[in-house]
């Protein structure tokens, strides 16, 4: 990994460190509690994204847990009875938090060591990229407490493995391992336990070759356009004619024809 130049401490249980190649590494930091989803997290976590989605000096993100967990979700201690409005209350941070993650320019990598139950895992099927330890752990807990799937899972989940084995999951509440969870699309790449980040770290090194203004509407189109073929076509007509008058795209034709790699400055 870089040599790390930067690190911002938003409150006690989400850190960030930004190292040379503009890499941001966000740290859940509860690992007494497993990285517990806690209002604090969710507070640091929202406090964050919006500003890394808007920095020209991060290029990519990668999201971990300290401690050798990713996050067991919910945190048991701050569930508690509320009125239906603070309720819903409650659970708009989580949606803000789950649309910085899909809808946001930048590339998000999930790093996963341990476990990644409930919130986590929604976290973690969020992300463009997750990157799991042999020894990772994912469940959709949901049903054991008897509520529903939340901070968008049923929708991310489903987009990584199909609605037949999101449906599955989320039913059963099975936990699915490491390699498991590569074989059916939750994963998109397993290591070593203790690597997670690491090899996150260089995968982000990878999104961050990519010209940012193709990947920040690729996403986009991907989010808001891929529901249908009409969807697609129609996200494809706002967003192609943009990128053919990009700077990028010049370079990266222009490199082409001059057997050169391309530059992006995102412009």
């Amino acid at each position: 990994m870089s040599e790390r130049i930067k690190k911002t401490t938003l409150n006690d249980q989400v850190l960030a460190e930004q190292d040379e190649d503009g890499i941001v590494v966000v740290t859940l930091n509860k690992p007494e509690r497993r990285n517990a989803y806690s209002m604090e997290v969710k507070q640091g976590l929202i406090a964050l994204l919006p500003e890394l989605m808007d920095d020209p000096n991060c290029r990519a993100i990668v999201l971990t847990g300290a401690g050798g967990n990713f996050s067991a979700g919910g945190d048991v201690s701050q569930m508690r009875d509320r009125s239906i409005i603070e309720m819903r209350r409650f659970m708009e941070v989580s949606h803000d938090i789950v649309l910085q993650i899909t809808r946001g320019p930048k590339p998000v990598i999930a790093a996963v060591e341990g476990l990644a139950f409930g919130a986590g895992l929604s976290l973690a099927c969020a992300s463009d990229y997750v990157v799991a330890a042999s020894n990772a752990r994912f469940c959709a807990v949901f049903m054991r407490i008897g509520i529903l799937p939340d901070v968008g899972l049923r929708w991310t989940l489903t987009r990584r493995v199909g609605p037949g084995k999101a449906q599955e999951l989320i039913t059963l509440t099975d936990e699915v391992g490491g390699a498991e969870a590569e074989r059916i699309g939750i994963a998109n790449k397993i290591c070593e336990p203790g690597a997670a980040v690491e090899v996150a770290v260089q995968m982000a090194k990878r999104f961050v070759d990519i010209p940012p203004i193709a990947f920040a509407l690729n996403k986009a189109a991907y989010f808001d356009g891929a529901a249908s073929l009409s969807a697609t076509i129609q996200s494809e007509l706002a967003y192609q004619p943009i990128l053919k008058l990009t700077n990028d795209h010049r370079e990266a034709v222009n490199a082409f024809r001059e057997k050169r790699k391309a530059i992006f400055t995102g412009t």
